[in-house]
């Protein structure tokens, strides 16, 4: 069976910006998540103790503000916690940068990416960061969570 064959310039663009690209839009994603919910989380965390303060204990609109705030809390931790959106953000940024260090020193022949077989070094190293990437994912959305 015949193998694929890329030329370099050809694999960076076809498979180590793909991959980039698509890492790096993970990662703004569940950066985006994470800072929207931990967000609302800490501007109704700081309005619970202002609403008591003012609140009148006969007016029933303070108290069901008071609760539903307090539940919205809970719900976006629990959604936090469960689609791991910091872990994640993390998780894909750190295979973006890496694939972009990768491809900076082999553009500009840095490190072992000076001889005759950098392209092979460059293949080798990209695929590993993917695949390690791919087994730190899967076990940890595997992962019973006991923190």
């Amino acid at each position: 069976m015949a193998g694929i064959h890329y030329t370099p310039e050809q694999y960076l663009s076809e498979r180590v910006l793909y991959q980039f690209n698509w890492h790096n839009q993970r990662s703004t994603h569940y950066k985006k998540r994470y800072l929207l919910l931990r967000t609302l989380n800490i501007i109704l965390s700081a309005f619970i103790p202002i609403l008591t303060l003012v609140m009148n204990y006969s007016e029933a609109v303070f108290k069901i503000v008071i609760a539903v705030s307090g539940s919205w809390i809970a719900i976006n931790e629990g959604i936090l916690r469960l689609n791991k959106y910091h872990d994640n953000w993390l998780h894909y940024r750190s295979i973006a940068e890496a694939l972009k260090r990768e491809e900076m020193q082999f553009r500009i022949g840095r490190g072992d990416y000076k001889g005759e077989d950098a392209f092979d070094v460059l293949v080798t190293r990209v695929e590993n960061i993917l695949a390690t990437g791919t087994d730190r994912y899967t076990s940890s959305m595997g992962a019973d969570d006991k923190s």
